[in-house]
């Protein structure tokens, strides 16, 4: 069965994600609605005066296209020294660390996090060929997904394989406070979960400084999300 895409764009381009899809997924492409993955791996996390690599468990949400939770727990000798959420609906951005949810209102954070999750939707591929994505090929290894519902912009980078190996987009870190390269780098190898295949791990960067590693340890596709998980009103 090829690939369909809705997505606009030069031939070029469509090609490209044809093809890293089918290096991804077969020519069975699954139909992404909602994913729920669970995640381990280490974090570099800032405990008192030094940053340190300290191991992370994740469950991370997606209802797509624009809508996530991200819940982790950063260990240290075992023991939970950091808990935390974040949600956001397509609207409103929420976060809590251990007290009642916070509405984030600087506008720079959320244009952020929305540019990221634009960069973790395109990683799954399958969301890059709707009808509100445009697609430009800069070269034959380079291809760039524009969602038209935000503006914004990523680029992935495939290899002579035609898998994907990075998606990156030009955002804000607020721990920075500047504008830097937000990139996910993904591994050549991949993993089955009941017929859905993911990348074995990724590394998470800002300016090619990693600072995050995961790798999927379970995953439910196309589960019931309820709205409530995305506005952190569910308990």
């Amino acid at each position: 069965m090829p690939v369909l895409l809705l997505a606009q764009g030069d031939s070029q381009a469509k090609d490209l994600l044809r093809s890293a899809i089918e290096s991804r997924y077969g020519f069975k492409p699954p139909a992404l609605q909602a994913l729920q993955l669970e995640l381990k791996g280490k974090m570099l996390a800032r405990i008192g005066p030094v940053s340190s690599w300290l191991p992370i468990t994740v469950t991370a949400q997606f209802k797509l296209p624009l809508a996530f939770r991200w819940e982790y727990t950063v260990r240290l000798s075992g023991m939970p020294v950091r808990r935390g959420r974040q949600a956001y609906d397509g609207l409103v951005l929420r976060y809590d660390e251990g007290g009642e949810p916070v509405v984030e209102t600087d506008a720079r954070i959320i244009h952020s996090v929305q540019k990221r999750l634009w960069a973790a939707m395109a990683a799954l591929l399958t969301p890059l060929t709707e009808g509100f994505v445009t697609l430009h090929s800069p070269d034959d290894r380079i291809l760039e997904a524009t969602n038209h519902e935000t503006d914004d912009t990523v680029q992935l980078t495939l290899g002579d394989d035609s898998m994907l190996h990075a998606v990156q987009t030009l955002a804000y870190n607020p721990q920075a406070d500047e504008d830097q390269w937000f990139k996910i780098e993904l591994a050549n190898r991949h993993m089955t979960f009941d017929d859905f295949i993911l990348p074995a791990s990724v590394t998470v960067s800002w300016d090619d400084e990693p600072y995050l590693e995961l790798e999927p340890v379970g995953v439910e596709v196309n589960c019931h999300l309820p709205d409530t998980l995305f506005t952190l009103e569910e308990d």
